[in-house]
Formats: C-alpha cells, sequence, structure tokens
C-alpha cells in the first residue's frame, strides 16, 4: 500500500522563506566585509608592494617569500645594474631598507627594459613573484605587467660591505663588497666558473659571469694567490642538482680594487712631504732683491739699491 506524504508544518515553511531573504539582503554586505577584511590583512589589495616587503614577508624555511607565484605591484627602486641576455635582468635597490632585503631582480624576455639605464627609478605593476634557483625574483610579462618611469638621476648605493660570514639571504639582490681578500681557489661551484675569496671572516664565492670584462670563465685579475683590497658585486643564490652556495657576480672592472704596493705608497708620502717642507720654506723666505748691474756709473746707486747706506 502506497505510503501518503506528510505534508510539511506551516511554521517550516515560514522559517525557510525567512532564511532565504535573509541570505538575498546580507549576503552582498557579508561579501563587502570579506573583500575589506583580505584588503587590510593582505597588502596585495591595498597598495604596491616595497622590496623588502616582497623579499622578507614570511620567509619559508628556504627562505623564499610567502608571496611566491602571486601578481603583486611593487613600488620598485633605483636601478642599479641590467644585464642583457636570454632574459634581461634589471635589478633595483630600495634606500629605505639600505642594510639587508633592500635589493631585486625584474626580469623579462621583452624588449621593454631596452631604455632603462642606471640611476632611474622604475616601478612595476602586475608582475609575478617567483624563486628561480634560491633567488626571489619578480618576471615581467609585457602582455599583463607595466612599467612606470617615476624619477631620474638617483646616486647609485656603494657596496654594503660584509665583515662576518652572514653571506646569505638578507643580501640577496644587493651590491656587496668584501674587503682585504685573497683568491684561494678557481673552477668552483655547480658549473666550475667560481672561485674562493678569503679573509679573516672566512671564505665566500664569487664569480664573473655578468662581467663584461671577463675573458672565458674569469676576469683577467683573477689568478689563485692575487690579493685585493676588495671585491665587490651583486649577491646571488645558486641552488640546483643539490648544491645551494651563495655568490658575489663581479660587474665590471671596476669591482677589483688592488691594494696600492708599498714602494709606490712610500715615494707617494716622500714627495708629498717634501713638498710640504718646500712649501713652508717659501713661505718664511723673504722677497728677493732686484739684479744689481755689473758697473754702476755712480756709487750712490749701489747704496740704493742694497738698502745698506
Amino acid at each position: 500500500m502506497p505510503r501518503k506524504s506528510k505534508k510539511k508544518p506551516e511554521k517550516d515553511i515560514t522559517q525557510r522563506k525567512r532564511r532565504k531573504i535573509m541570505v538575498k539582503l546580507f549576503s552582498p554586505i557579508i561579501g563587502l566585509i570579506g573583500l575589506f577584511v583580505l584588503a587590510t590583512v593582505n597588502p596585495l589589495l591595498a597598495e604596491p608592494l616595497s622590496i623588502s616587503h616582497i623579499q622578507s614577508y614570511q620567509l619559508g624555511p628556504a627562505g623564499e617569500s610567502d608571496y611566491d607565484g602571486q601578481v603583486v605591484d611593487c613600488r620598485g627602486g633605483i636601478v642599479v645594474d641590467l644585464y642583457f641576455g636570454g632574459w634581461t635582468k634589471l635589478t633595483l635597490y630600495d634606500p629605505a631598507t639600505p642594510n639587508a632585503w633592500a635589493g631585486i631582480v625584474v626580469k623579462t624576455q621583452s624588449h621593454d627594459f631596452d631604455q632603462i639605464a642606471p640611476g632611474q627609478w622604475i616601478a612595476f605593476d602586475q608582475v609575478m613573484v617567483e624563486e628561480r634557483s634560491g633567488n626571489t625574483q619578480l618576471t615581467y610579462d609585457p602582455a599583463v605587467s607595466t612599467l612606470t618611469l617615476t624619477g631620474e638621476n638617483y646616486p647609485l648605493p656603494d657596496p654594503l660591505e660584509i665583515t662576518d660570514p652572514a653571506f646569505t639571504e638578507p643580501y640577496e639582490s644587493m651590491l656587496v663588497k668584501l674587503p682585504d681578500v685573497t683568491v684561494s681557489r678557481i673552477d668552483l661551484g655547480l658549473y666550475g666558473d667560481n672561485y674562493e675569496l678569503t679573509n679573516a671572516a672566512g671564505a665566500f664565492l664569487a664569480a664573473d659571469f655578468y662581467n663584461p670584462d671577463k675573458t672565458g670563465d674569469y676576469h683577467p685579475l683573477v689568478t689563485p694567490g692575487r690579493h685585493f683590497q676588495s671585491v665587490s658585486g651583486l649577491l646571488e643564490q645558486k641552488v640546483k642538482n643539490s648544491q645551494d652556495y651563495f655568490q658575489l657576480m663581479t660587474l665590471s672592472s671596476g669591482s677589483f680594487v688592488i691594494p696600492e704596493p708599498a714602494s709606490t705608497l712610500l715615494t707617494s708620502l716622500a714627495l708629498a712631504l717634501l713638498a710640504r717642507r718646500r712649501g713652508r720654506r717659501s713661505c718664511r723666505s723673504r722677497p728677493a732683491s732686484p739684479p744689481f748691474p755689473t758697473t754702476f756709473s755712480n756709487p750712490k746707486s749701489l747704496c740704493t739699491l742694497s738698502r745698506t747706506c
């Protein structure tokens, strides 16, 4: 015998209608509240991010940015270097945080960076944050990304001197300098093009891949045993095939500062002291008397000229 369906009470039907009406009324309000919360918590929806915020925000266990894989707007920074290769790489510097997290690389395969020059301030919209070989980078896609020149003629930063072995994440993509170093070994690293620089603080890897003045793998000045007053360049990480290390990338012959030879220095000091002494003597000496004639027609002329009569 077929079962008869039970008739739902009027009270249940009324409550269901009320719930639907409430959902329709409050859904837009709830959505607006959600957007406000997201914009407050996630700066991506609020304003462009600084370089240091992208680099150091909630770092993962391998030093990766929490924005990895996200599209962001970046306030940008001063252009300190341009490298044209398979990928054009633009290195930016933010003077707001000069001691750490101040650098980042923006890369593209387009020609949109061809007219950019060091000393300009460039900002970016809609660029992808990516972790490549251990480095936090921004990828510029001309189909969606845009760049803005916000200023020119900014002074380039002096390299940050590293005096301890902490040659790691905070200095990534920044100009750094190693003082008082000696080339201790060559043919190191993933591709055999690294060399080791040692000083009192420890051992550091360097490479000349971005240096246009190199011959072969190395700059001509790089030979085992060579001592430098300092070596400077951009800090880059290399992670591949189980290898993970940081390397200083030299940018030109000016990256190497050779100590002045001791003999030349002593000669320069001696000449400076001699010139100083001569200057003091010339200040104390009396003005030279005018030359006397060899013959005198009047004896009084001699008395007048020599001022002894």
